[in-house]
């Protein structure tokens, strides 16, 4: 009989060792325990061991066991210091961070984001989400941490993609809320509000780094619209933010790290969900996400100074089309595209509908069955061909006028 500790071994050989051997992280445990704001250190490594159980086989019996753990874990407490200024704070508490009176707030359906927050004399952002998704959010810390991790240790990846780190998490002191503290990413750019001429630029920068990273990784972000998705012209790199419906693990295991959500999928009931192989959702999600943009799809204009995205994008469509045609859905499958559908046609007027040329992004989250043929490198491709298109227009312009 296998003993218990050897089974032990066995789960942990994958995901979490790969990481450690390829010297992404040092110590897996060390670094979940600050990170995380877990004071039990025991705790954590229960966590991991259930954590890569369930990348080994994400079954029902494996969510559960999980789940019901992080529930039992006891967060540190983090109070949030309201203060008129945040120049020259730079005391080194672990427990307080200082925000910013009448600072900037982004709101969410699960919670609020504080933008001027400071931690550790640090620029932060406070992720700050109601206790009820307490589970979710640590699953989003857990996915954030390794990613960034991956990002920043891999030298292939650094030039092109980063995203910012998890520096601690916690319970809000009224118990309500949970903390997530974060770099605060400087001098970015959303893709929405990125200018004609820098488009191309940021997006074959992405692409570089995420044809990268599929190559050695299984990781499907799920959420990947213009506001997710940063660019530093100066660096010339993308940042990847908001990891709370991504998915990431290794080729090697037959599971994945991420939450069940019921509001978009359900692993058990869509077993092509567990794992997140699809290249294409991602990249393509981004591309309509660009084009559906409200201000941008009734800007004509910005079609006139961008044709290759719109050609891009309908291309797109139609490869989508065409694959739905032949796809085996099953009836859960069917019932969340009725909905979806549904969804687009009631907050858009049909405009963004299923059967127009162009089809709104929301509609990938339901698509996750189909992959098609634009990853990221096709996109890059694309993009260079466009470039190099434009660019012989141009002289062929010039040369006709003289």
């Amino acid at each position: 009989m296998v003993s218990k500790m050897s089974r032990r071994k066995k789960v942990m050989s994958q995901l979490l060792k790969i990481l450690e051997k390829r010297n992404i992280i040092k110590n897996v445990s060390d670094m979940l325990t600050e990170k995380l704001g877990i004071k039990d250190k025991k705790e954590v490594d229960t966590l991991l061991h259930n954590l890569t159980t369930l990348d080994q086989n994400f079954n029902r019996k494996n969510w559960n066991t999980f789940k019901s753990h992080v529930r039992k874990i006891i967060l540190k407490t983090l109070i949030i210091e309201g203060v008129k200024s945040l120049e020259n704070i730079d005391k080194p508490e672990e427990d307080i961070v200082y925000a910013k009176k009448n600072g900037e707030v982004n709101s969410g359906a699960f919670g609020k984001v504080l933008m001027e927050t400071k931690y550790k004399g640090k620029d932060t952002v406070v992720k700050q989400i109601k206790s009820t998704q307490k589970i979710d959010i640590v699953l989003e810390a857990i996915i954030n941490i390794f990613v960034c991790a991956v990002f920043r240790n891999t030298e292939k990846l650094q030039q092109y993609i980063s995203s910012p780190d998890v520096l601690t998490m916690g319970m809000a002191k009224s118990k309500a809320s949970v903390l997530i503290v974060q770099e605060k990413v400087q001098n970015t750019i959303p893709f929405y509000n990125l200018e004609a001429r820098d488009l191309k630029e940021a997006l074959s920068r992405l692409c570089s780094g995420l044809s990268i990273l599929q190559l050695t990784y299984n990781f499907a972000h799920r959420d990947f619209h213009g506001n997710n998705v940063l660019y530093n012209s100066r660096e010339k790199r993308a940042y990847i933010i908001d990891f709370g419906n991504s998915c990431f693990s290794v080729p090697q295991t037959d599971g994945s790290i991420q939450t069940v959500d019921n509001r978009l999928w359900n692993q058990f009931k869509q077993p092509y969900q567990k794992k997140c192989v699809n290249k294409s959702i991602d990249i393509c999600t981004l591309i309509l996400a660009l084009v559906d943009n409200d201000e941008n799809y009734k800007n004509k204009a910005y079609e006139m100074e961008q044709p290759w995205i719109y050609e891009l994008a309908r291309d797109i469509c139609k490869k989508y089309y065409n694959a739905f045609e032949t796809t085996n859905f099953n009836a859960e499958d069917k019932q969340r595209f009725r909905s979806m559908d549904v969804n687009v046609r009631n907050a858009f007027n049909g405009i963004y509908a299923w059967g127009e040329p162009i089809f709104h992004p929301w509609y990938c989250f339901v698509l996750g069955k189909i992959e098609i043929d634009v990853t990221p490198e096709f996109v890059k491709t694309y993009i260079e061909s466009a470039f190099t298109a434009n660019k012989r227009r141009k002289m062929n312009a010039l040369q006709l006028k003289f």
